[in-house]
């Protein structure tokens, strides 16, 4: 983690200096991917839902097939995907690269890479993985820059081809939805530029009284 950590700061240095991820080299944006994948994966959080999938599997299994599943150690499945980790990189680069800005705004967890999808809402089954059609990736690199990687399947469709799409100024209402995520996917500790915590205050309550 180090290693890569090392190698990663003077990228997003450039990034936050310049404002432009179009002048990326491939090799950076490698390096920059490989970093994305470890952030997602090295976490507590990452380990649980991993442990919950396997659960889930093994009951569908049992239920609907009949099948008995042993004891999964999802320990060992977790540091397979981790050891995988610049496979799963390599999927990045695939994607549609995006610098969000802001007026300092953006807040930044423990866990920051989130992802969701606002495309394909389906209830049956999981829409998050890296190549599920519609995925949305979001890095936060300062207060004023999130970046974000977007299906490049969904792009596609609509006959854009290229790796990048121009920055974004987010309206309060990307700004919130790119901060609650963060919220969301947090597992301690939520920075915020501004000293603001009105919108954790807000998420964490209504979490509470849904419990």
């Amino acid at each position: 983690m180090q290693k890569v950590e090392n190698e990663t700061a003077p990228i997003i240095q450039k990034i936050i200096e310049t404002k432009n991820i179009r002048d990326l080299s491939e090799e950076e944006r490698k390096t920059l991917s490989f970093f994305i994948i470890l952030q997602n994966l090295r976490t507590k959080g990452q380990l649980l839902r991993t442990e919950i999938s396997m659960e889930t599997l093994s009951k569908q299994l049992k239920e609907k097939a009949n099948i008995e599943v042993p004891n999964i150690d999802h320990k060992k499945i977790w540091f397979s995907m981790l050891e995988q980790s610049k496979k799963f990189s390599e999927i990045l680069m695939t994607k549609v690269w995006m610098l969000s800005e802001s007026n300092n705004s953006f807040l930044i967890s423990d866990n920051p890479v989130t992802l969701q999808n606002t495309t394909d809402t389906s209830e049956i089954r999981g829409t998050l993985g890296l190549e599920s059609f519609g995925i949305e990736i979001y890095l936060p690199l300062a207060p004023s820059l999130t970046l974000c990687l977007f299906c490049e399947k969904l792009f596609k469709n609509s006959g854009y081809n290229k790796k990048y799409i121009p920055n974004l100024t987010c309206e309060p209402e990307n700004v919130e939805n790119i901060n609650s995520l963060q919220i969301a996917y947090s597992e301690r500790f939520i920075l915020s530029h501004k000293n603001e915590f009105e919108l954790v205050k807000k998420q964490l309550k209504n979490a509470l009284q849904h419990r």
